[in-house]
C-alpha cells in the first residue's frame, strides 16, 4: 500500500491505482487502505505531512473512479473513503489539489446519480451529509459546487422534447404528487439557477438548465430567452444542447426551417447520436428523404463522441478526466516534479453539412400487398382483379409483381434485456433467430437501441451483459427505430424493419408523433416483437443516466388513462401504439414475443408473408401534391380475402 502511495507521488499514476488494487476489486481494500494510508500520514516529518495527505486523498478519489468498471457496492465502499479524505484536507489550509479533488469526486457522484452524496438527500446509497457543502465553504469563489446543489434534484436533470407529466418532473420514481408541493420545488430550482446567471462561469449552463426546466413545464417563451443564452456559450457542450432544445421549440412552432437551422448547428458543434437523428428526422418529415439519409451515412461512418443528450442528466461527469487531470497537475505543483502529459483532447466538431433541402416529387408508387384466403396466401391475383384508391381517388395499376425479392432486414433491438430471474441477458439469439430464417439472397444489420446504434453485421463484439451490470443506459427506441426506417433499401430489394422491445423506450429524443410520421413516409415495412421488459435493475449499475419515459409522453389521448394506471396498463398502452406504427407501413405484431431456437415459426411466417406479397405499381394522379395519401386496396374477384397493405403514405 505504501509503495503504491509513493508511486503516485512519483507521477506514475495508472500503475499506482493497478498495485493497490491489484486483483482484487475496491472494497475489499477500504479498510486496509485507511490504516496504511493513514499511517503514512501521521509518519511523515511535519514539513512533508501536507503533501503526503494530498497524495492520499488524491489517490482516493482514483478509487472511487476505478469502482466505475466494478460493482455498484463498491462504488457505495469508495464513498466512505472520499470522506475520510476529506476529514484530512479539511485539517490543512484550501489548496488546489482539494479543491480539484472535490469537483472531481463531484463528477463521480453526478454520473452515479449519487444525490446522497452532494445535498445529502436521495434513496440510492446512505450515508454522508451533503458532502458538496464542505467545498463550498472552503471555496467559496468555486461557483461549480454552488451549480451541483442547484442540479441536484432530478427536474434540473431531466430533458425531453415533450412535457413531463404532473408529478414526474421533481421524483421520476413516484409518478403523482401534490401538485401546488411540485410547484414549490420547480420554483426553488429555478430560484437556484437564476442566482447564477450572472456568473461568468456558469452562466450559459444555468441558463440552460433553466430553459430546458421550463420547456418541460410548458413555460416555452421564457424557456427559449433562456435557450439563446446558452447558444452563446464557449462550451460545445452546452450550445449543443440548446441548439437541440431550440430546434424543437422551432419544430413545434410548426417552422420546419428554423427547427433545421439549429439541429444542423447542434451536428455540426458536436457529431453525437441524438443530433443527427434530430436534424435527419427533421429532413425526412420535410421531404428531403436523400439528405436525411446522407446525415446518417456521415454519422455512421465515424466513431461517435459522447452524446450530450444522454450525458444531460449526469452533469459535470462528462468534465471527470479534465477535473482530474487538473488534480494531478496541482498535485505535481505541490511535489515540484513534471507536470502529466494533457490528457487526450475531445473529438471536434464535425465537417459541415453542405445540404440543400428538396422534396422529391412522387412520379410512381410500389406498393407491397398481402392476400389470404383461409390463412393462405393467394398468388394467382392479377392487375386486373385489384382495386386501389389513393385519397380517395380510383387509380390505374400499371402492373403487378410477384417474383420474389431480395430483403434488406434490419433488426432494431434493445442492448440487452433482464429475464424474470432478474438477470441481463443479450438479445443474441433472438437475432440469430432472425439470421436463420434468411436466405442467402438476403441481406441483415442490427441497430442496438444505446449509445452506439451504428448498423452492424451480426455477431458483434461487445460485452452487452458486462456493459448492463455496470452502466444504466438510456433505451431511445424511437430514435433508433427512426434511423432504421430512413435509411433506404438497396435498389430491386425489399426494406423490412423488425423491432425487438420491451417498451417504447427512455431518454430519447423522438416521441410517438414523429416516429409515426416518419413510418408513414418510410418504403420499409416494420413488424413489432415485444419481449420482456427490464425490470428491476436498480442496484447492479453504478453510472445512472437520467431517462425521461417516452411512454410519459401525456398527449391528450392518453392523458386520463396514464394518470390513473397502473404498470400493466402502461405496458399495454406502448404495445398498441408500437403495433399501430407498425400497421401503419403493412406490417403487424409478431407473437410470441422472444423468439428462441424452438419457437422461430412466427418469424418464419413473417418473411414468408413479405416474400408472398404482391407489389402493385402505379402513378398517382389525381390526388393532392403533398400530405397524408390514406390507400384501400379490395381484391374484385369473387372469394373471402384477408388484405394486409400500408394505410396510406405522406407526400
Amino acid at each position: 500500500m505504501v509503495s503504491s502511495l509513493e508511486r503516485y507521488a512519483q507521477g506514475n499514476y495508472d500503475d499506482a491505482v493497478k498495485q493497490v488494487i491489484g486483483a482484487k476489486s475496491v472494497r475489499p481494500i477500504v479498510k486496509d487502505f485507511r490504516k496504511n494510508a493513514g499511517a503514512w500520514i501521521d509518519g511523515a516529518p511535519a514539513p512533508e505531512r501536507a503533501q503526503r495527505i494530498a497524495v492520499v486523498g488524491a489517490m482516493s478519489l482514483e478509487l472511487m473512479a476505478a469502482t466505475f468498471n466494478q460493482h455498484v457496492d463498491d462504488y457505495s465502499e469508495s464513498r466512505v473513503l472520499i470522506e475520510w479524505a476529506c476529514e484530512r484536507f479539511r485539517q490543512l489550509p484550501p489548496s488546489e489539489v482539494e479543491r480539484w479533488f472535490h469537483l472531481a469526486a463531484i463528477a463521480l457522484a453526478q454520473g452515479a446519480g449519487d444525490k446522497k452524496f452532494i445535498d445529502g438527500n436521495g434513496r440510492r446509497f446512505n450515508f454522508l451529509d451533503k458532502h458538496a457543502e464542505h467545498p463550498t465553504e472552503r471555496f467559496p469563489r468555486e461557483v461549480r459546487f454552488r451549480l451541483a446543489i442547484a442540479t441536484a434534484n432530478p427536474e434540473a436533470q431531466q430533458i425531453a422534447t415533450w412535457l413531463l407529466p404532473p408529478g414526474y418532473m421533481v421524483d421520476p420514481a413516484v409518478t403523482m404528487i401534490e401538485h401546488q408541493f411540485e410547484r414549490q420545488l420547480l420554483d426553488s430550482s429555478l430560484q437556484m439557477l437564476m442566482e447564477l446567471f450572472d456568473d461568468p462561469v456558469v452562466s450559459t449552463e444555468a441558463r440552460l438548465r433553466s430553459g430546458v426546466l421550463r420547456f418541460l413545464r410548458g413555460d416555452t417563451t421564457v424557456a427559449g430567452t433562456d435557450l439563446e443564452h446558452a447558444e452563446q456559450a464557449k462550451d460545445p457542450v452546452i450550445r449543443h444542447v440548446a441548439h437541440l432544445m431550440l430546434g424543437t421549440i422551432a419544430d413545434q412552432a410548426g417552422d420546419a426551417s428554423e427547427a433545421l437551422r439549429h439541429y444542423r448547428l447542434a451536428y455540426e458543434t458536436v457529431p453525437a447520436a441524438t443530433a443527427s437523428v434530430a436534424l435527419a428526422s427533421r429532413l425526412f418529415r420535410s421531404g428531403a428523404a436523400e439528405e436525411a439519409a446522407a446525415v446518417l451515412r456521415a454519422f455512421d461512418a465515424a466513431v461517435p463522441p459522447a452524446d450530450p443528450w444522454e450525458l444531460y442528466g449526469q452533469r459535470d461527469f462528462r468534465s471527470f478526466t479534465v477535473f482530474r487531470h487538473e488534480m494531478r497537475k496541482a498535485l505535481a505543483g505541490v511535489l515540484m516534479r513534471p507536470l502529466p502529459a494533457e490528457p487526450p483532447a475531445a473529438q471536434g466538431p464535425a465537417t459541415p453539412l453542405n445540404l440543400t433541402q428538396s422534396r422529391a416529387a412522387t412520379t410512381g408508387m410500389r406498393l407491397p400487398v398481402l392476400v389470404q384466403s383461409d390463412g393462405e396466401p393467394v398468388t394467382d391475383l392479377k392487375a386486373a382483379d385489384f382495386r386501389l384508391i389513393d385519397s380517395g381517388v380510383l387509380q390505374d395499376i400499371l402492373a403487378v409483381d410477384t417474383e420474389t425479392r431480395a430483403l434488406d432486414v434490419t433488426v432494431v433491438a434493445q442492448e440487452t434485456t433482464q429475464a424474470k430471474s432478474g438477470k441481463f441477458q443479450a438479445l443474441d439469439a433472438e437475432i440469430a433467430a432472425v439470421a436463420k430464417a434468411l436466405t442467402p439472397a438476403d441481406r441483415l444489420t442490427v441497430m442496438l437501441v444505446g449509445r452506439d446504434p451504428r448498423p452492424f453485421t451480426p455477431p458483434g463484439t461487445r460485452d452487452l451483459v458486462k456493459e448492463s451490470y455496470i452502466e444504466q443506459r438510456c433505451v431511445p427506441v424511437y430514435d433508433t427505430l427512426a434511423r432504421a426506417l430512413i435509411t433506404p433499401p438497396s435498389l430491386g430489394r425489399h426494406r423490412v424493419v423488425i423491432l425487438l422491445t420491451g417498451s417504447e423506450g427512455t431518454g430519447g429524443f423522438l416521441s410517438t408523433g414523429p416516429a409515426a410520421e416518419i413510418a408513414r413516409r418510410a418504403s420499409a415495412q416494420l413488424y413489432v416483437a415485444r419481449i420482456e421488459p427490464a425490470a428491476g435493475r436498480r442496484g447492479h449499475y453504478i453510472a445512472e443516466a437520467v431517462c425521461p419515459r417516452v411512454s410519459m409522453d401525456f398527449s391528450k389521448d392518453r392523458e386520463v388513462r396514464l394518470r390513473l394506471a397502473q404498470q400493466g396498463l402502461w405496458e399495454n398502452d406502448q404495445r398498441r401504439r408500437l403495433v399501430e406504427i407498425a400497421e401503419s407501413t403493412g406490417g403487424r405484431e409478431i407473437r410470441p414475443a422472444i423468439f428462441r431456437e424452438s419457437t422461430i415459426a412466427p418469424l418464419r411466417d413473417m418473411l414468408d408473408e413479405i416474400r408472398a406479397s404482391y407489389l402493385l405499381r402505379y402513378t398517382p394522379q389525381g390526388v393532392p401534391a403533398s400530405g397524408w395519401h390514406p390507400i384501400t386496396v379490395k381484391v374484385t374477384k369473387p372469394g373471402s380475402y384477408d388484405i394486409r397493405v400500408r394505410t396510406g403514405y405522406e407526400r
